[in-house]
């Protein structure tokens, strides 16, 4: 009786610690339908301002998820894994490195990079089939 009471007090210890102040916030906020989709429009307009900007990239598929919305995660991430998308990507910010570089090591001009940004495509993939093999449509080597 006494171990078995030990454990259960350890585990409800260590179930009522929250690791850090961020798990907390984000376990607080991470059912909220209202939060999410503000956080999913939010994303779409930042990466409406810089397609390369890759932690928002990366950070969308996760808000669809969370949302149940499967097919637009899925199309998304078809999109940008794409060789067609990931060759434009690589050649925009290769670009932008040389002009950093060729500006004599000083910051980047950003307005410059802003703009070109905005010829990088938007994602317009749409009701993808779910069920296919990745092999025939990603460059699985740039992966």
């Amino acid at each position: 009786n006494a171990k078995d009471k030990q454990e259960t007090e350890t585990i409800t210890t260590t179930k009522e610690a929250p690791t850090s102040a961020t798990t907390t916030t984000t376990s607080k906020y991470m059912h909220n339908p209202l939060a999410l989709s503000q956080a999913l429009n939010l994303s779409l307009n930042l990466l409406h301002l810089d397609r390369t900007d890759g932690r928002i990239r990366i950070l969308l598929p996760s808000i669809y998820l969370q949302l149940q919305q499967y097919q637009h995660a899925y199309d998304y991430i078809k999109f940008w894994l794409l060789p067609q998308t990931n060759a434009a990507v690589v050649s925009m910010l290769e670009h932008q490195q040389q002009q950093q570089v060729s500006g004599g090591g000083g910051e980047m001009n950003t307005d410059d990079g802003d703009e070109e940004s905005h010829l990088l495509p938007l994602p317009t993939l749409y009701n993808e089939d779910m069920t296919e093999k990745p092999e025939v449509w990603m460059d699985v080597d740039s992966v």
